[in-house]
């Protein structure tokens, strides 16, 4: 995790910023050169391996960061969209996903996109969490720094008293297991740093001492992290000297102020600490120090450097303003003072609005900035009003759309369930259809056989008897009239063999097409329960008899089918089946009270279509009819198309 903890020392430093001079949020305007796209390039050609891509696109990011250039809140997934892919497409990448969203966390923050920042603050709290990493002080780091921009000073008291006991808690458990909690540390001194600040500031100096001792203890946890670069321990460092600086600074101890400056300059001047914020940080407090002693020229000397660095601050040029005001009225000029003071709050008003913007559009940020006018008062309690009831029928729509997925959720397993029902059943009956008719073939070739064997026998002995009776007679034409006879008697016994055999057929299909009345009533039962639907089911009798077990096969399939539609799109509450013979056609009839049929719409013609070509072969003819009370589905076979063949 090595990397996470690069991009976080940056991040973390811009909180220290926030002192007893109150500094703002950072958006520099430099021409970006995205070297995001020719590194995902080299990926997609197939030179860089997974890792190494997205160690690259880390260090890329916080190179940005580093020199100032950021990236809009849109710009930045769109940097990241292979980096994202690549993240999610392993389990083994897990850490990488916290950092995708850590990536986004530092940009969003360091541009000074606040609501952003915490909704992307929530995304790595919540992430870590998933990946089993959490980081529990990240999002009130977040929220901290920017009450301090936005002055809200009892929000952060707020903020720190309800995560006070887990930091207590922490400073105990990082001291025994510094590699584990080490991140943990470094978060929660996001959340101590600017309520340092706020304590010393207001002089409450019991408060401040005691924040003050918790960051000391956990700095000395953090420092028994042995795992930790050169650079980190460096960076701590860094913080321990920044902290007494904010609390010589509340206790107006001018000697300890200068101190710890000069740690600091002595400190950065070793060149293990990258980072220009560093630098910028020790040049802002050094003006503030020496405008407040009255050193003119030590302070005209910062004020310069402080000019010429880049833009770390949305607030820079207003801070740079006020420090040359101040330095105007120690060298006498009132007049100049008060110009570059007016421009100062010109350029404060403006920020000011822009942040109040930016607050309000943003889903997770808002404000409460303080004003003493009624009027202003009663404006933001109506806001206040709007904005809850527009969260509760937020929340309340939220909680019907859920419910409604849930529920569409459920019928939909519902529905898929029945049709699979269907389908296992029609399979059952047909299947049992086949086994029923094999058994009466079986039944009818042993009845067959055994008749046959009778019959013939008895035949075969009169023909026996009259070739014996042959044998005695010696005229041609008498032979000729017995073999005549001997014809006929072998033809007699074929018919009757035949008729026999047909005889047997019929009687055995009679309860045959009772059985496919009970299918077609199971298969309907299963589609349509009784406690949703009204059933209609009519099968005359006879109007199955002598068809054929392909066409009552095909006739399952295309009443399944039917029933399937019916299920799915026609929202019905009454289905009628009937089937009968008229003239020489069989009719079979399907209809529902439900929606009307579109023939136009992919999911009802593709159905007619399967039923269509399933009875194609037996020419049948369909007919629809469709309206307000549902659809009525007609085929029609001719009779002869259907039989049993002889």
């Amino acid at each position: 995790m090595d990397r996470i903890k690069t991009i976080f020392h940056l991040f973390f430093t811009l909180c220290a910023v926030t002192t007893f001079y109150a500094q703002t949020g950072m958006q520099p305007d430099e021409k970006k050169n995205n070297g995001f796209e020719k590194v995902t390039n080299l990926y997609l050609a197939g030179k860089l391996h997974d890792t190494v891509y997205m160690g690259m696109v880390d260090s890329l990011a916080a190179l940005s960061l580093d020199k100032g250039v950021y990236y809009g809140v849109s710009e930045m997934p769109d940097n990241l969209k292979q980096y994202e892919k690549i993240a999610w497409s392993k389990k083994e990448y897990r850490p990488y996903r916290i950092d995708y969203f850590t990536i986004l966390l530092n940009n969003a923050y360091l541009s000074g996109k606040w609501g952003a920042s915490i909704f992307y603050a929530e995304k790595v709290a919540r992430q870590s969490e998933k990946e089993d990493m959490y980081r529990p002080f990240i999002e009130p780091g977040v929220k901290m720094y920017i009450y301090s921009l936005t002055n809200q000073k009892d929000k952060q008291i707020e903020t720190y008293q309800k995560h006070k006991q887990q930091i207590q808690d922490l400073s105990v458990k990082i001291k025994k297991e510094p590699e584990v909690y080490y991140w943990d540390g470094m978060d929660a001194l996001r959340i101590l740093s600017p309520i340092i600040n706020t304590y010393f500031h207001r002089k409450d100096t019991l408060k401040g001492e005691e924040a003050y001792k918790l960051a000391s203890s956990l700095i000395q946890g953090i420092e028994k992290d042995s795992t930790t670069s050169n650079s980190s321990r460096q960076t701590t460092k860094y913080y321990t000297i920044a902290f007494d600086f904010f609390r010589a600074s509340g206790f107006d101890r001018k000697n300890d102020v200068k101190a710890a400056l000069n740690k600091l300059e002595a400190l950065l001047k070793k060149g293990d600490i990258i980072g220009d914020e560093y630098a910028y940080n020790l040049l802002d407090w050094k003006a503030n120090y020496f405008l407040e002693i009255k050193q003119v020229d030590s302070a005209a000397f910062y004020i310069g450097k402080l000019e010429k660095t880049v833009d770390f601050s949305q607030d820079q040029q207003i801070r740079i303003n006020r420090y040359k005001s101040q330095l105007e009225l120690l060298r006498g000029n009132p007049e100049r003072s008060h110009e570059l003071l007016n421009k100062a709050l010109e350029e404060s008003f403006k920020m000011q609005a822009e942040l109040s913007a930016e607050m309000d559009n943003l889903l997770y940020a808002y404000t409460e900035a303080e004003h003493h006018r009624l009027a202003f008062e009663k404006s933001e309690t109506e806001k206040k009003k709007r904005n809850t009831w527009i969260i509760a029928i937020s929340l309340a729509l939220a909680v019907v759309i859920t419910g409604g997925i849930a529920l569409l959720r459920l019928k939909d397993r519902k529905l898929k369930k029945t049709v699979k029902d269907l389908n296992e059943t029609a399979d059952i009956q047909i299947a049992l259809m086949r086994q029923f008719e094999s058994e009466v073939r079986k039944e009818e070739q042993e009845r067959l056989s055994q008749n046959l064997h009778d019959d013939l026998a008895g035949i075969l002995a009169a023909v026996k008897n009259n070739v014996d009776l042959q044998v005695t007679e010696t005229k041609e034409i008498e032979q000729k009239q017995k073999l005549i006879q001997l014809s006929e008697m072998i033809k007699l016994a074929f018919n009757n063999v035949r008729s026999k055999s047909h005889e047997l057929f019929e009687t055995a299909q009679l309860p045959s097409e009772e059985m496919f009345y009970q299918y077609i009533v199971h298969l309907a039962h299963i589609a349509f329960p009784d406690k949703h639907y009204k059933l209609n089911i009519q099968v005359d009798d006879y109007s199955l008899v002598n068809t054929s077990m392909e066409f009552r096969s095909e006739l399952i399939r295309v009443i399944q089918e039917a029933f399937t539609n019916i299920i799915k799109h026609a929202k019905a509450t009454q289905v009628d089946l009937l089937i009968y013979k008229e003239s020489d056609e069989l009719f079979v009839v399907i209809k529902d009270n439900g929606n009307g049929l579109e023939l136009s719409s992919k999911q009802n013609t593709l159905g007619i279509s399967n039923m269509k070509k399933r009875l194609k072969k037996f020419n049948a003819v369909f007919t629809f009819h469709s309206g307000i009370t549902g659809v009525e589905i007609i085929i029609s076979i001719p009779e002869n198309n259907i039989k049993q063949a002889s």
